[in-house]
């Protein structure tokens, strides 16, 4: 069975008894299909409503995975799942001046977030203002970039590109990465596929 194939029927495995959260020993899936816990993981990421993994801890030794099954996973199997997505286009990284992935505002608590991409390096920038950071930092504001260079880059827009159905890199930007949990998204991604980036914050 091709890799793409495999994934499809994978998901559609987790979406046939139509639950919106479903619960999982963390080998059942490697031990069923004779893959490992990161490609299972890969598999399914963006399908994730809240958190990679969330622990239920039954005893010291088991630990389930709580999944919250989000409307895109259906939208995305509908659309042709994994297998359509290896027809697509091979993604060009073109320079891209910023745009806004988050813009919440409540009168203790604004966050701005946005995205560039400039000589193939992509960089994440946020702003924190309000009473809350003023008690946290004893700032007006908080300032934060997560920088990447070129081959990283390459390295999460392709992993971001394999769980959309969009071509442009700005679409799929804005598809997976948005609103106030942008930079936990951004992080978890990091550490399961061992993606490197800067981080610098004042």
């Amino acid at each position: 069975m091709k890799t793409n194939e495999l994934k499809d029927r994978i998901l559609n495995d987790i979406l046939a008894p139509n639950a919106t959260v479903i619960q999982l020993h963390p080998d059942y899936f490697s031990n069923r299909y004779n893959i490992n816990r990161n490609v299972f993981i890969e598999i399914v990421d963006a399908f994730f409503g809240a958190g990679l993994i969330s622990p239920a801890w039954n005893d010291q030794y088991c630990v389930d995975w709580l999944v919250e099954i989000t409307p895109k996973a259906y939208q995305f199997m509908a659309l042709g799942g994994f297998s359509a997505t290896s027809r697509r286009k091979p993604l060009k990284i073109k320079n891209i001046a910023s745009f806004k992935l988050c813009e919440y505002r409540t009168e203790p608590l604004w966050v701005n977030v946005w995205a560039e991409i400039q000589g193939g390096r992509l960089k994440i920038s946020g702003q924190d203002l309000g009473t809350v950071v003023e008690e946290r930092f004893c700032d007006i504001d908080h300032e934060y970039w997560y920088s990447f260079d070129s081959l990283n880059t390459k390295r999460l827009l392709s992993i971001l590109a394999g769980q959309s159905h969009e071509n442009e890199v700005q679409k799929i930007i804005l598809e997976n990465l948005n609103g106030l949990n942008v930079f936990r998204k951004v992080e978890r991604l990091c550490k399961v596929y061992e993606i490197v980036y800067n981080y610098f914050s004042y």
